[in-house]
C-alpha cells in the first residue's frame, strides 16, 4: 500500500488504518518506511503513524501467511484507508481508500517446507549522501513443516542479505544485523568496505516468520544493490521454490 501527500502543505501525525481479510490468513506483520509505524493486528485493524511532508509517500507492507486447509476464500481483500477520522482538510476526500484483492489458487502445501521472502523495505529511497539507511528484511515458513527436517539449524544458512554499493566514493559503516526471532541469529562479512553479507541460521516452524534489521551509517556512493534470499544453498526442497528471492535497487543523491 502507497499514501501520497499530493498537497502543498505537510501533514504531521497522519494515521493510516488498514483492515486486513477477516479469514483464512494468519497475521505477520506490518512495516512502514519513511518514519511510519503500525500497531494492531491480528484481531483488528492496523493503524499506522507518521509524518507527511508535501509531495512525500509512505509505503507500507503487510505480511500475511495463508493459512492450510479449509475455510480459505476465493479472494483475499486488503482495504487502507488515509486519514480515516478526517483529521485534515483536503482538496480531493474522494481518492483516500483504496482496497487491493489477491486472488487464491493452486494447491495447498501438504506435509512441505515454503519459505518466502515477505517483505524487503529501506527506511528511504532515494537516500542523500552521508546519511544512514536501514533495511528491513522478512521471511517466513508458509509451509507446514519445521525448516528443521531439512535446514540444519546451526550448520546451514536458512537466509542471506546482500548488500552492495556503487560508485567513486563508494563506503559505509555497517551496524549489527538484528534479528526479531530469538530461534535465528545473524552473522556478518563485510568485504572491503563495498559488499555486505548478512548470514542467518536456525529455524522457522509452520506459519513463523522473522525479521533481519541492519543500518549501513554514512552512506556515499551512486547507488546501492540489496538481495534477500532464503536457503540461498538450496538445502531444502520447497513447495515453491521461486518465492525465496527480493532484491531493490537505492539511488544514492550527491
Amino acid at each position: 500500500m502507497i499514501a501520497v501527500n499530493g498537497g502543498s502543505t505537510s501533514a504531521d501525525g497522519v494515521h493510516i488504518s488498514i483492515a486486513l481479510p477477516t479469514s483464512g490468513t494468519t497475521f505477520v506483520s506490518a512495516v512502514g518506511n519513511n518514519g511510519f509505524d503500525c500497531t494492531g493486528g491480528p484481531g483488528g485493524p492496523l493503524d499506522c503513524t507518521g509524518d507527511l511532508p508535501a509531495g512525500d509517500s509512505t509505503v507500507i507492507t503487510v505480511s500475511l501467511t495463508v493459512n492450510v486447509g479449509g475455510g480459505l476464500p476465493d479472494d483475499l481483500h486488503l482495504t487502507a484507508t488515509i486519514d480515516p477520522g478526517d483529521a485534515f482538510s483536503e482538496n480531493d476526500e474522494g481518492n483516500n481508500t483504496q482496497t487491493e484483492t489477491t486472488t487464491i489458487s493452486g494447491t495447498s502445501c501438504s506435509l512441505c517446507i515454503d519459505l518466502v521472502s515477505a517483505q524487503l523495505v529501506p527506511s528511504v529511497d532515494p537516500i542523500d549522501s552521508g546519511e544512514d539507511l536501514t533495511l528491513t528484511y522478512q521471511v517466513v515458513n508458509v509451509g507446514d513443516m519445521d525448516t528443521t527436517t531439512q535446514i540444519h539449524p546451526i550448520d546451514e544458512i536458512l537466509l542471506q542479505l546482500v548488500a552492495s554499493i556503487d560508485g567513486g566514493t563508494a563506503g559505509f559503516t555497517p551496524g549489527a544485523p538484528m534479528s526479531n526471532n530469538p530461534n535465528v541469529t545473524c552473522s556478518q562479512f563485510d568485504f572491503f568496505g563495498l559488499v555486505l553479507v548478512n548470514q542467518c541460521k536456525g529455524h522457522l516452524a509452520p506459519g513463523e516468520g522473522v525479521t533481519i534489521t541492519f543500518t549501513m551509517n554514512d552512506v556515499t556512493g551512486s547507488s546501492i544493490f540489496v538481495e534477500g534470499k532464503a536457503d540461498p544453498n538450496g538445502e531444502a526442497t520447497e513447495f515453491i521454490e521461486t518465492n525465496n528471492k527480493l532484491s531493490q535497487t537505492i539511488k544514492i543523491n550527491p
